[in-house]
């Protein structure tokens, strides 16, 4: 059946997917500019709930066959479009862990599971781990259809009621799943973010405008509400940002402003928004098409500049008119022929995308990427339940006294192939014992804090690991106690010497005491104390960077990597102060020159994620920093 055209919620949909965009585009102006989404699900369930009531009642039947195909030939071409562009396209970069992975992706998208999916898949919708995902913003359209399945039966169920009691029922609707979200964020932020019963509410929101009594409003007082909906939507996307409770209580703000504007913004067009209008009706396809686009620059390791950043929407919006005026009217001009639209627009063109995506597998060769897998997989001796373990000996592991202990968390673990290279040109033995998130502090526990939810846990072995570190230099005489660690963020993970509420100011300082107690205790031992400056955190470099493009290319720039950690190196100053037998061991000057951050070394990778390096980057950055300075540990 087709629906009056009501162009002021297409301006109303220019809105919601610029903000979408702009925020992906990482405009800091818009850190909310997510909150697109969630109009998107008013304007749905507003248009939704109109079109069935609306069918209801003048042909006094609904058909579900009918509401599937024209959702089919809504929704599928474009959508179809831009997955069988993406396949090709990521299927000339991506390497074959990557592609498997996103074949996993491809069959959750075609099968409107996304969401699902997505949910066990990431740690947060914001991680690094989705902005390599060429797919990932689809789990909204799966959110979509999935709602689509269940509406119908809930409307046709109430719609015999009178008004008051469908307008209750919404209610009902509405505040169960504004408190399921508000729950389920607390234990579960990825879920609440991704699945239905969390979002339901902003659907329900636009469906009660179907249901409320309407008030016919002049044209000023229509522009004005128009002009204050609008308003309100933007400043939220301006305060709005990723670590707040999202969706729960706060989505309420854009989802009641965009309702205040379909209701009120009737006379909110004229020549002035044409071109919104027309950016609302291709909005759809340019949802589609940003984030790939995105994705693909971002495994290109092209900087994400400002010239960068419009050469992307312009590529967006060219490709959504070519999606709207080509592909989109031609089908929907040839929809009437056509008996089988479900068969022919998705489940076909699915099971083609499917066999495609399956079938390029085949064709992958074994590359460098083995020799990468090796070089990042060598993590042998993190998390050991006993000691001592012969892959943990580090240097020359034939003579018979150990003289080096390499302690911390994950970061020293991955810099043990560091200390291997300099024991072994100092003729020295030593031993590594390394567990994740425990940096070597000494007397002090740890809590861990939800950023969203302010659950603050107690990581019980923190103080037993380091406690049984502590007895092990002391009852040995090593000459040299290396201390690695992700140093210039510990502070952030909340390092508290008893039960408090985690403040970072308090956290701070029990790490600062933390830390001088630890090399207290290895100077009192006899030792000398040594600290590994960790090494740049990875920025705006895809991982696999190298494989995609030539070592050279592989760069970030290193104000970025010194803001990060200017913090630290003031606390690291004072330290060095206290205690001047600390040997410091910075290798930043290898990795970077003055104005860049390198991800590879003499066409060595030195990173296996974003944070930690391989063994044999860690080995390389050793044998260039002997070329340049005297070995510390002689």
């Amino acid at each position: 059946m087709k629906s009056e055209y009501q162009p002021h919620i297409d301006i109303l949909r220019a809105l919601a997917v610029l903000l979408v965009i702009f925020n992906h585009l990482d405009f800091t102006l818009f850190s909310g500019g997510f909150i697109g989404v969630d109009v998107f699900f008013v304007i749905s369930g507003y248009l939704i709930t109109k079109n069935i009531v609306s069918e209801k009642r003048t042909s006094g039947t609904f058909s579900f066959k009918k509401f599937y195909q024209r959702r089919v030939l809504r929704l599928a071409p474009a959508f179809f479009t831009v997955l069988l562009t993406c396949s090709i396209a990521f299927s000339l970069i991506l390497t074959q862990e990557e592609w498997t992975q996103y074949l996993k992706t491809v069959a959750s998208t075609v099968t409107l599971s996304s969401n699902i999916y997505y949910t066990n898949l990431l740690n947060d919708y914001f991680s690094i781990s989705g902005k390599s995902t060429p797919l990932l913003h689809i789990w909204s359209l799966s959110l979509e259809e999935q709602f689509y399945l269940i509406w119908p039966l809930f409307l046709l169920g109430i719609i015999k009621f009178s008004k008051n009691i469908k307008i209750f029922s919404l209610i009902v609707i509405i505040s169960l799943s504004l408190i399921t979200s508000h729950l389920l964020i607390q234990s579960n932020p990825v879920a609440a973010y991704y699945l239905l019963p969390s979002r339901v509410f902003e659907f329900a929101i636009g469906a009660a405008l179907v249901f409320l009594p309407s008030t016919r409003l002049n044209k000023n007082k229509s522009i004005l509400l128009g002009l204050f909906s609008i308003l309100i939507i933007i400043i939220s996307s301006f305060f709005i940002h990723s670590q707040m409770l999202f969706p729960s209580y706060t989505a309420l703000v854009p989802c009641l402003a965009a309702a205040l504007f379909i209701s009120s913004g009737q006379y909110f067009t004229g020549l002035l928004t044409k071109w919104l209008e027309y950016i609302g009706k291709i909005s759809y396809p340019m949802y589609l098409w940003h984030w790939p686009i995105i994705v693909y620059f971002n495994q290109q390791s092209i900087k994400l500049d400002f010239i960068t950043k419009n050469l992307i929407l312009i590529l967006a919006l060219i490709l959504s008119i070519f999606s709207y005026e080509v592909i989109e009217k031609s089908i929907k001009l040839s929809s009437k022929k056509i008996k089988t639209p479900i068969q022919l627009f998705f489940i076909l063109p699915a099971l083609l995308t499917l066999l495609f995506s399956m079938s390029w597998l085949v064709f992958f060769k074994e590359t460098g990427q083995n020799d990468f897998d090796n070089q990042h997989n060598d993590i042998k001796c993190i998390d050991l339940p006993k000691h001592p373990v012969d892959e943990c000996f580090l240097g020359n592991k034939h003579i018979e006294k150990v003289s080096v202990l390499l302690v911390g968390d994950s970061h020293a673990n991955a810099q043990s192939g560091f200390i291997h290279q300099l024991l072994m040109d100092t003729n020295l033995k030593g031993y590594e014992i390394t567990n994740s998130s425990t940096a070597f502090l000494a007397g002090v526990n740890r809590f861990s804090q939800n950023s969203r939810t302010q659950t603050t846990q107690y990581i019980a072995d923190f103080h037993t690991k380091n406690a049984d570190i502590v007895n092990l230099i002391k009852s040995n005489s090593f000459k040299y106690v290396v201390m690695g660690g992700y140093f210039p963020h510990n502070w952030e993970r909340h390092i508290y010497s008893k039960t408090l509420q985690p403040v970072k100011d308090q956290s701070k300082a029990m790490f600062i005491a933390g830390l001088n107690n630890a090399i207290q205790i290895i100077e009192t031992s006899g030792a000398i104390p040594v600290l590994i400056n960790d090494n740049p955190i990875l920025r705006d470099v895809d991982i696999n960077c190298h494989l995609r493009t030539t070592f050279s290319a592989c760069y970030f720039e290193r104000s970025k990597h010194w803001n990060d950690f200017q913090e630290w190196q003031q606390l690291l100053n004072r330290i060095q102060a206290v205690h001047p037998n600390l040997i410091v061991i910075d290798f930043n000057d290898v990795v970077c020159d003055a104005k860049y951050c390198y991800s590879a070394l003499n066409q060595t990778i030195l990173y296996r994620d974003n944070q930690h390096l391989t063994y044999a980057g860690s080995r390389q950055i050793a044998l260039e920093y002997l070329k340049r300075y005297s070995n510390p540990l002689q």
